[in-house]
């Protein structure tokens, strides 16, 4: 995962240098599975979500996809509902607040949206990820 946040930061820089202007860039990242290493993934994923662009920092969404039969969880403002679970918890702090414009389409898609608002689903189903993906990829269209 540390890796995967290391690639989308140099596309991600490299987009910011052309489109230095434009709504900031959404990274959608979609994980079936813990991190090898989570405080390299950690580390690279806070180092993603510094870059900006005139309108704001980068936004990192989170979607854990898995086949438990546990609750999901979707768009917490905080961790109330999963406070002992260590992954859901390093997905969470990881998530970026949402920007009002990603907070309105969430809203739109049907999600049901708090103030401070992360961009993370734990435990998502098919329904979920698709509208998660949705959301995340109009922010640009504002």
């Amino acid at each position: 995962m540390a890796e995967a946040f290391k690639q989308a930061y140099t596309g991600v820089e490299k987009f910011i240098s052309n489109h230095r202007d434009s709504f900031p860039p959404v990274v959608i990242n979609i994980t079936d599975g813990e991190p090898n290493d989570s405080n390299a993934a950690t580390t690279e994923a806070k180092k993603l979500a510094q870059l900006k662009t005139s309108d704001g920092n980068v936004i990192v969404l989170n979607a854990h996809i898995s086949n438990a039969s546990a609750g999901k969880i979707e768009l917490p403002s905080d961790n109330a509902g999963f406070s002992s679970n260590k992954f859901a918890n390093f997905l969470f702090d990881i998530s970026s607040v949402l920007p009002e414009p990603l907070a309105e389409s969430a809203k739109n898609a049907g999600f049901n949206v708090q103030p401070n608002a992360r961009g993370f689903i734990f435990n998502a189903d098919a329904e979920a990820l698709i509208k998660l993906l949705q959301f995340g990829s109009q922010g640009a269209l504002r």
